[in-house]
Parts: structure tokens; C-alpha cells; sequence
């Protein structure tokens, strides 16, 4: 249901790994599984239709949240999985409202200081790294996928991935290893609609993993242990 909010902490991750990552949950129903490389090239077209839909949901999706009159901090994914321990002092201390950091921060370098964060938990990330995905997306739709984000990917720090070469991203982490959006004091609603995902922009799951001779009839349905508990899957 809707809910104010008074403070945001804004999550981004590079819009070619993220799209990716999508596709592959949507066609796996899993945090985890990728589509074998052998489907996806027998179904170009799908991912590419799909592709340039979820771009412009991924730029205006961050546009909308930037544009919030609202006290934000930005964090990025990539600085999240690399510097854990540090970027997660600037969340809490973003979170807890609070401007001095020693109690939380010991607490912090004793949790993740010298864990990888796929030890942290049940949850194994896929492999491959930042910029991983790149090789998926051909020339050509890399350039129709970059056509109007090149100022949002600047705002968030992303400049350099417009280059089509991941050896050639700067991959320093944002300074302070997230940026704090100063606005002032208000609140805005959240989950009231899609505001950016609008109809023309969704894309028939179903008749894609169809598509793409997809047969699993788990796939698209929530696995998380509370639907599964529930029987809403």
C-alpha cells in the first residue's frame, strides 16, 4: 500500500548489468540462475525489444527519485559490493539520522570488514563481476540504449561506463562512497502507481519465456519463502 516517506536512501546499479539481471529473474525466478547463452541467442529480439523498454524505465525510474524534494542518499551497487563496510556507515548513519558514527562503525568492521558479501548470507550473487553483462548487448543496441541517459548516468556517477569497453570504466567509488543529497525536510508518497513502468513500457514475460522455449511454470512466480509459506506462488 502507499506510504509517506521523509527520507530516501536511492540504490542504483549500472543500467546494462541491472537490465540483465532482471531478465535473467524474470526468466528464472531466481536472484541466482542465467539464461543459457545458447536461449538467449536463439532469442535475440526478445531481449533487445525488452532492453529498450527497460532502459527508459531505468532512466526515468532515477530522474523521478532525483527530482524529490526530499533528504537522499545516493548509493551505487558496484560501491556496495566492493567497499561493503564503508558504504554501509554512510546507510545507517543516513538512516539513523545520527552525525557521529564510533559505536556503529566498530559494529560495522566486525560484520563486514573481512567477509566477501557472498558470505554474508543465504544470497550468492551471479558471477562475473561489474560489467559483466556487457558483451550481451551488440553494438548497435548499445547505441539506441544510450541515446538519452548520457545525463543521468553523469548524475550517478556513471559517466564512463557509456564507453562499450569495461576496461575503460572508472570504477573509484562515489566520493565518501555515497553522495548525500542536501533538500529540505518533507516527505513524498511511495507505491501510489507506475509512475515510470507504464503500460506500453511492460513487457508479456509469459510470452517471452514461451518464446524462448521456456516450459518451468514456476517461472515469474515469487519463490521467496514467505510466498511459498503462504501458498501465493
Amino acid at each position: 500500500p502507499p506510504f509517506k516517506a521523509s527520507s530516501v536512501i536511492l540504490l542504483v546499479r549500472n543500467p546494462y548489468d541491472a537490465i540483465d539481471s532482471y531478465f535473467n529473474l524474470m526468466m528464472t525466478s531466481t536472484h541466482t540462475t542465467s539464461v543459457s547463452e545458447e536461449v538467449r541467442e536463439k532469442n535475440k529480439k526478445a531481449f533487445e525489444e525488452m532492453a529498450l523498454k527497460e532502459i527508459q524505465v531505468w532512466r526515468d525510474f532515477h530522474e523521478y527519485w532525483l527530482a524529490q524534494q526530499i533528504p537522499t542518499l545516493l548509493v551505487r551497487y558496484e560501491d556496495l559490493t566492493r567497499h561493503t563496510d564503508k558504504v554501509m556507515s554512510r546507510v545507517l548513519q543516513h538512516a539513523l539520522e545520527v552525525n557521529h558514527m564510533h559505536f556503529f562503525n566498530r559494529r560495522i568492521e566486525h560484520c563486514f570488514a573481512d567477509e566477501k558479501i557472498e558470505k554474508l548470507g543465504s544470497y550468492k550473487p551471479r558471477s562475473g563481476g561489474v560489467g559483466k553483462a556487457l558483451r550481451k548487448y551488440s553494438p548497435e543496441l548499445l547505441q539506441k540504449m544510450n541515446i538519452g541517459i548520457v545525463d543521468t548516468m553523469q548524475k550517478l556517477g556513471y559517466g564512463s561506463f557509456l564507453v562499450p569497453d569495461k576496461e575503460q570504466w572508472n570504477l573509484k567509488p562515489l566520493p565518501g562512497y555515497a553522495t548525500k543529497l542536501t533538500r529540505p525536510k518533507g516527505t513524498v508518497v511511495v507505491n501510489h502507481g507506475d509512475i515510470v513502468r507504464t503500460k506500453e513500457r511492460q513487457t508479456n514475460w509469459n510470452q517471452v519465456r514461451r518464446q524462448m522455449g521456456i516450459r518451468d511454470e514456476s517461472a515469474g512466480m515469487c519463490q521467496c519463502w514467505r510466498c511459498k509459506e503462504k501458498g501465493l506462488n
